[in-house]
């Protein structure tokens, strides 16, 4: 068996994010392992272990609600790869129907066992530190 390069697959959910939802979801889908623990800091109650089908159902569900959001769009996406972690970062950017705007960080972190995403972290910035 070929073992899977990482860095690649960091390039290439980088690529994926910045493309559309459609291909970055059939990456996931790829490399997604039979059960992975997902998780949000800070926690939420969806959090747990999930199958393929759940996550894709999820992410649609995601696409759904940001449909909302005029204009949005992922901006200032870079990744890191550390060990076999690989570390994804971008701003949600867009305007809220009710005229506020949307400007979040997330680091959404893919741990990667035996060729397969075994767990993820989505860390989602609750309010935008102010200037120093």
């Amino acid at each position: 068996m070929v073992e899977l390069n990482l860095d690649n697959l960091r390039v290439n959910l980088q690529k994926a994010l910045e493309t559309d939802s459609q291909s970055y979801v059939d990456l996931l889908a790829q490399y997604w392992g039979v059960s992975v623990d997902v998780s949000h800091e800070p926690q939420i109650p969806s959090d747990g272990f999930m199958d393929v089908k759940t996550m894709i159902a999820g992410r649609q569900a995601l696409d759904r609600r940001f449909a909302l959001v005029e204009d949005f769009k992922y901006v200032n996406v870079y990744s890191r790869l550390v060990a076999n972690v690989i570390y994804l970062f971008c701003d949600h950017r867009g305007t809220y129907p009710n005229g506020d705007k949307m400007d979040a960080p997330l680091c959404t972190r893919f741990t990667v066992e035996n060729g397969k995403i075994e767990k993820v972290v989505l860390n989602v910035a609750q309010k935008k530190p102010e200037p120093i």
